[in-house]
């Protein structure tokens, strides 16, 4: 999630410092839901996120922000979404099955954030 975050406060024209680089903000996610089911003849992913951004000196809250990724994908018969499921999670697992819902909720939550003018 530190890598998905970052790539997108990059696109919105801010540089992510390290943590521990004495960054004069912290931004800190927590994921509320990450569900990847099989409902027999469909398949549910669903992402919820809580992102705050607060001052490292004082911890003053200066941005909050939640979004959401979701996406149901129906099939003719169970073993057809049976099949989907093992190859969308597969060896990759769920984080990897879950990347377009995750990037759209992190967009979410960030997308009230000013952007910065280059």
């Amino acid at each position: 999630m530190e890598a998905l975050a970052s790539g997108l406060l990059r696109k919105m024209g801010y540089d992510p410092v390290p943590p521990g680089a004495g960054a004069p903000l912290l931004c800190r996610g927590e994921v509320r839901d990450f569900t990847f089911e099989n409902l027999g003849q469909a398949l549910r992913r669903s992402v919820r996120l809580k992102v705050t951004i607060t001052r490292a000196a004082g911890g003053e809250k200066l941005y909050e922000g939640r979004g959401s990724g979701y996406a149901v994908e129906s099939y003719t018969g169970t073993s057809e979404a049976q099949a989907a499921f093992a190859a969308a999670g597969g060896s990759r697992g769920a984080a990897s099955a879950l990347a377009r819902q995750a990037s759209d909720a992190a967009w979410e939550a960030l997308g009230a954030l000013p952007r910065r003018s280059r």
